[in-house]
């Protein structure tokens, strides 16, 4: 590779170490290219794996470069503000993977990358009295049901000293697709927010149309341009089908749909003992966002099955007893009305 010969060249007639930040579509690809020559020190990043695509929307605001940047003009160490840049991209986009390699194996993300770039800065490393603001906290998880497509999301205490420009939620639908990956994703659905009293902003967005779980980064950017690490939340949509849970011959208790926190699971479990009503876990998965037919209560480790399908329907509740062994026992059941 080109790059690569003439870095080697400028490392034979210059002290001190080489950095290279690349921010494209496979990036990653250049990382087995770009090793330095021996006894040499070379940082190499990449704004995304060998097989993924990049990202540049809000008009290029969020993309890893952005961020990047932004932390290093700061006055941040290369491994500070990469970490900082990678986390708010896979916050926002989850096909989108940073790497560093500062070892000089070629490959990014080892545990043995990262002692190099932490020594590193790009600049003075001066602190700038700019600073990024901050948004204390966004609209918790909603659950809509399947004729609902529109959710107020906010955000409170957003503030900077510098005056805060724009405040928006980026938000990622349940069957995004980047499409073409040799193309940098450029667009995404966005909710601006405005300033509705105090620190608050808030805004709408009305296309929850699918069943799933929709994905929501929300930002700040200051007059000055700089944005914030994303604040997430999500948004799930549920088919209005409920699938009550069942109990066969064998003893096994599945639940198709189970409701933890705003995510669904399926779930099994099996008799353990007739004498005590005890029943263990044997599988748990999450699937995609369903109408629960079962919740389980964090605060009092009840798992309440709403519909069981015994032949007529009924209720129950079942106390988990421990969460080492994932064992519960029956505690309460009735017919329902």
């Amino acid at each position: 590779m080109d790059l690569d010969q003439w870095l080697d060249e400028l490392q034979e007639v210059i002290p001190g170490r080489v950095t290279v930040v690349y921010d494209a579509c496979h990036s990653g690809s250049f990382l087995s290219a770009l090793t330095p020559p021996q006894g040499k020190e070379r940082i190499v990043i990449a704004s995304t794996k060998s097989d993924l695509e990049a990202y540049f929307t809000s008009f290029g605001d969020l993309s890893f470069s952005s961020f990047f940047w932004q932390h290093i003009i700061n006055g941040m160490n290369v491994f500070d503000a990469f970490v900082i840049a990678k986390n708010s991209i896979e916050y926002t986009y989850s096909r989108q993977i940073p790497q560093l390699d500062d070892n000089g194996t070629g490959v990014g993300n080892e545990d043995a990358d990262g002692e190099l770039s932490q020594e590193a800065f790009i600049g003075t490393g001066l602190i700038s009295g700019g600073g990024i603001p901050v948004i204390d906290g966004v609209s918790p998880t909603q659950t809509l049901m399947e004729k609902e497509t529109s959710a107020v999301l906010y955000a409170e205490n957003v503030i900077d000293s510098d005056g805060i420009q724009r405040v928006w939620a980026v938000i990622t639908p349940p069957d995004f697709e980047p499409g073409d990956t040799e193309k940098p994703v450029l667009d995404m659905p966005v909710v601006e927010m405005v300033h509705v009293g105090g620190n608050m902003y808030q805004g709408i967005y009305n296309e929850f149309t699918l069943t799933g779980t929709y994905n929501v980064a929300v930002y700040a950017k200051d007059v000055l341009g700089g944005i914030t690490v994303p604040s997430q939340t999500t948004v799930v949509k549920r088919s209005n089908e409920i699938s009550p849970a069942t109990f066969d011959a064998a003893g096994l208790l599945t639940i198709p749909c189970l409701d933890l926190q705003g995510t669904s699971f399926s779930l099994k479990l099996f008799l353990t003992s007739y004498d005590t009503l005890s029943f263990q876990v044997t599988d748990i998965n999450q699937v995609d966002a369903c109408s629960p037919c079962a919740v389980f209560n964090m605060e009092t480790s009840v798992l309440h099955i709403d519909k069981l399908d015994l032949g007529a329907s009924y209720w129950a509740d079942l106390t988990l007893t421990g969460m080492d062994t994932l064992v519960f026992y029956l505690s309460d059941m009735g017919p329902n009305e």
